[in-house]
């Protein structure tokens, strides 16, 4: 009995290519193979991570690693705001309102 391989070969292509193509849709956008979410709002649990650098005339370099993190969201005068802290030393770094067209920062 003689098979056929080649319609055999064919249809594991075939299914192949089907199974691979049938993903679920994403929200955002791929850049470098990393997905950036197309609604990327604040809110609390968002922590930001600040890289500071330092460059010392002798050739030295110091560098420092600052984390943020939104930890509650305060009403103030009507208003919603993120309440920001340093999570090393767990204080208030800043105050955050979104605004249309804009985000801005309010230092406390």
């Amino acid at each position: 009995m003689k098979t056929n391989y080649s319609g055999i070969l064919f249809f594991m292509i075939l299914t192949g290519f089907f199974l691979t193509s049938c993903q679920k849709e994403l929200d955002g956008l791929i850049n470098g193979g990393v997905i950036t979410p197309v609604n990327q709002k604040p809110k609390v649990g968002t922590t930001w991570y600040y890289r500071y650098y330092v460059y010392f005339p002798n050739g030295n370099l110091y560098t420092k690693i600052v984390t943020h993190k939104a930890k509650s969201e305060e009403t103030i005068n009507g208003e919603k705001w993120l309440k920001i802290v340093d999570v090393a030393t767990d204080t208030l770094a800043y105050l955050l309102n979104e605004k249309p067209g804009a985000v801005p920062i309010y230092q406390q």
